[in-house]
């Protein structure tokens, strides 16, 4: 049973902790909804502090161009057609990486450094207004200034004015970190020496003299490169095709396009370079053999004049007869091998040697040698690709650099292997030739010596000729090397700018405009520590509430809860016949006392409370004389000899009951004094300040007067001091009936009710009346406590306003002085 007891607990604690919570979304709710002037003024701020933001910024426009990276052998998009491209859907073949390579070309630093070089980038043109400032580029731009002998990592900025005549004048002068004052006046055209250097100014093509005053701003252009690659957006959006796109952002529209024009013209001219650069050493190596051969082609044809002129014979083939038609063919063979060898010679000379770059290719090697020859060049061009972007310790560059030594010594050793092959098969041949030569028993020594220049100078002559037609292809692979990327789309956007975005900065501002009142009127009611009405007291302590008095002092709206007027003390605002909001207040406090209270003998009613100011002599008096109307006999007792507050009322009387306590008046009815607004009211005044309250009160003479008092008025209510003060109202609640407990909305602590709380479990007779409760408030307001309906169309509570003096007015307008 203990186990059900203590779940039935807690889950009682969770509903009331749930139920609090939504109380106090309700208590936010309706202080939102009394206050919707500040969402009003909220929303119309936030959305002027957007408008402001948006005219304050320069609208930016986004373009977008689209690049197909080609194959550079096939001229085609690099994922081909065919089976290669089925292989590729298999995944077996990848040209991502490829396209991947060639995104990063675009996005190199590099390429913006000579974009912004070309476009003169580091010049940014703008122009002042009352709210935003506007760029000038282009179409635009009426005046170009360039700074003579400027260097790259310079920064400087004039400004130039102009008039209707055409005069100009530039000033403002700042060079990196220095300024200079002074005007200096210019002419359309020149050149004018500053303080800065020397400053060309040339009129646009759309060049109108006017008055205007232009901005210059020149960064260096490492900043500007910058600046641009921060704009600048490059990607791939589709892993299946081999398409990029680039995204420029800027102010201007066409600096944007031009942007992108450029990025993609010196691309092209970059891999146009890179691809030439091996044709370019090839044509290098084949010029130096040319020279060589033509040289030693003269020297045999020379040679052979010679021995013809002294031996008298032009022709001595003819006199070998049949032999020389078999060793001619060993010859042509003999001829075709050197020519294949001294190339291999040539070339195994160029590696050996040890020289940086490429090998020359397609020289007459085997397939074996020319494939690594290749690959060796695709490796060289890759290695300074790398190096350009980075430096010799990058470990990629380390990585080729180990490949194209391993290649370089398989192609050494492979040429060397086929140099050995081919001069075996000269050999082979020669003994041939010398077999046939040997036949030829009738022919001279000179035949020999002639026919062995003769073969020397056709294998020159053959080498010179094979070397001038590679060179010729060679110059023409230079002259038709076509471009890696076709323009798929040229730069192209919406005329609309991409920022601000007009539309969602509206929608924050707006979100924002609402959210601002509901935070302040949280943290508002977060930071209230007092009482707010009636439900803060039912939550903490258990005791009756005989009612709830409203404002009878006005409040500025724009004025906190804890910073109202102190409610004054002699103010008086119960009225025969008044049905104010106040009044009424006060006949339902009477009500409520009336049903707690005996029938047939008279009632001794106290107030009291924790706080000083808490309205206690206000509501004593009033109380009473809300009886006092009702034909009851009341008496008032002013309890609190220290500060005497209820004796305001009847101008503070010299004789009262502190006379009689101490005994310098023995009847107690000659310090009464009857109250001139109401006849059936008694006040019995504090008299002199005695400078011992608490032993008056303590004297048995206080205990006679209220049993004589008991006798003679219905009623007898007393204004006592605070409870946690003094000890003068503790003494009095043992003479008393009922004791009012006065709890002031906004004066006292919310943490200060347990203590209220206790006082009732020790004093079981008590009762709480709410003092100075909101009347505009939200859901702690006076209106929740009284949200009645009169018959005759006076709707209580909620129509309570201020008007002048003591006066309040009604929901349906009439008002009541």
């Amino acid at each position: 049973m203990e186990q059900i007891r203590n779940v039935e607990n807690v889950a009682t604690s969770s509903m009331k902790a749930q139920g609090n919570d939504m109380l106090k979304l309700k208590e936010l709710y309706w202080s939102c909804i009394s206050r919707w002037p500040w969402f009003v003024a909220s929303v119309v701020f936030c959305l002027f502090i957007a408008w402001l933001y948006i005219a304050k910024q320069q609208p930016v426009y986004t373009r977008v161009a689209q690049v197909e990276i080609k194959d550079d052998r096939q001229g085609r998009s690099i994922r081909g057609t065919g089976s290669a491209s089925s292989i590729q859907s298999l995944g077996l073949l990848n040209s991502t990486s490829t396209v991947a390579n060639e995104k990063y070309m675009f996005s190199s630093p590099d390429l913006m450094y000579e974009t912004v070089k070309r476009l003169s980038l580091r010049y940014n043109y703008f122009v002042k207004g009352n709210i935003r400032t506007k760029t000038l580029y282009g179409k635009n731009l009426p005046i170009v200034a360039k700074v003579i002998n400027l260097k790259p990592e310079d920064n400087v900025s004039f400004v130039i004015e102009s008039d209707e005549e055409g005069n100009i004048v530039l000033s403002e002068f700042k060079k990196n970190k220095n300024i200079y004052d002074g005007k200096v006046n210019g002419v359309m055209g020149s050149s004018v020496q500053t303080p800065i250097g020397k400053i060309l100014l040339k009129p646009s093509m759309t060049y109108q003299a006017s008055k205007q005053k232009i901005y210059v701003n020149v960064t260096s252009i490492g900043v500007a490169s910058n600046i641009y690659m921060g704009k600048l957006s490059v990607d791939i959006t589709d892993k299946e095709a081999d398409i990029i796109n680039l995204a420029c952002t800027d102010q201007s529209i066409q600096r944007a396009e031009d942007v992108l024009n450029t990025i993609i013209q010196v691309y092209n001219e970059r891999w146009v370079e890179d691809k030439n650069q091996m044709a370019v050493s090839t044509s290098h190596f084949i010029r130096e053999r040319l020279v060589k051969i033509q040289s030693t082609l003269n020297g045999v044809d020379e040679s052979i004049s010679d021995f013809k002129s002294v031996i008298g014979q032009p022709d001595l083939v003819a006199s070998a007869g049949l032999y020389m038609q078999q060793n001619q063919e060993h010859s042509n063979r003999v001829m075709e091998l050197e020519s294949q060898l001294a190339m291999g010679r040539y070339l195994q000379e160029f590696v050996d040697a040890g020289k940086e770059g490429v090998i020359p290719s397609g020289i007459g090697m085997s397939p074996a040698v020319e494939s690594m020859i290749a690959s060796y060049n695709d490796l060289v061009l890759k290695r300074q690709h790398l190096v350009a972007n980075s430096s010799t310790e990058n470990p990629l560059v380390q990585d080729v650099d180990r490949q194209i030594a391993t290649l370089r010594g398989n192609i050494i050793k492979s040429v060397h292997n086929q140099n050995l092959a081919l001069q075996t098969q000269i050999n082979n041949l020669k003994r041939n030739v010398g077999y046939t030569m040997d036949k030829i028993k009738s022919n001279p020594k000179e035949a020999k010596t002639l026919l062995s220049a003769e073969r020397k100078q056709q294998v020159q002559q053959t080498l010179y000729l094979f070397l001038l037609q590679k060179l010729e292809e060679n110059e023409l692979s230079k002259a038709f090397t076509a471009y890696n990327t076709r323009i798929i789309m040229m730069p192209y956007g919406s005329i609309n700018p991409t920022s601000p975005k007009a539309g969602r900065i509206y929608l924050i501002a707006l979100f924002f405009g609402f959210l601002l009142p509901i935070a302040i009127l949280y943290v508002r009611e977060q930071l209230i520590t007092t009482v707010r009405g009636k439900k803060d007291v039912q939550d903490v302590v258990s005791m009756p509430i005989v009612g709830e008095i409203p404002q009878c002092t006005p409040v500025a709206k724009w004025q906190l809860p804890w910073k109202k007027k102190i409610q004054k003390s002699e103010l008086i605002v119960v009225e025969h016949g008044s049905r104010n909001v106040v009044n009424e207040a006060f006949r339902v406090v009477r009500t409520n006392l009336e049903f707690m209270s005996h029938k047939d003998k008279c009632n001794v009613i106290n107030f009291t409370s924790y706080n000083v100011n808490s309205g206690k002599s206000f509501l004593t008096m009033n109380v009473g004389l809300s009886f006092a109307i009702k034909k009851q006999k009341v008496l008032l007792i002013d309890c609190d000899l220290r500060k005497a507050s209820l004796s305001n009322y009847i101008q503070i009387p010299k004789k009262g009951i502190s006379d009689y306590l101490a005994g310098n008046t023995l009847d107690w009815h000659e310090a009464v004094v009857a109250y001139s607004g109401c006849e059936n009211l008694d006040v019995l005044p504090v008299g002199k300040i005695p400078p011992n309250p608490s032993e008056l009160i303590s004297e048995p003479a206080f205990a006679k007067m209220l049993d004589e008092a008991r006798k003679e008025y219905d009623y007898i209510f007393i204004d006592c001091p605070p409870l946690d003060l003094i000890a003068d109202t503790k003494i009095l609640m043992q003479f008393v009936d009922q004791t009012i407990f006065v709890v002031r909305v906004g004066l006292m602590e919310r943490e200060m009710l347990p203590e209220v709380q206790e006082l009732h479990n020790k004093y079981n007779k008590m009762s709480i009346i709410l003092n100075d409760t909101y009347i505009d408030e939200g859901h702690y307001g006076y209106r929740h406590g009284y949200g009645y309906h009169y018959g005759y169309g006076y709707r209580y509570g909620y129509g309570y306003r201020y008007t002048k003096g003591y006066g309040y007015g009604y929901a349906n307008g009439n008002e009541k002085k």
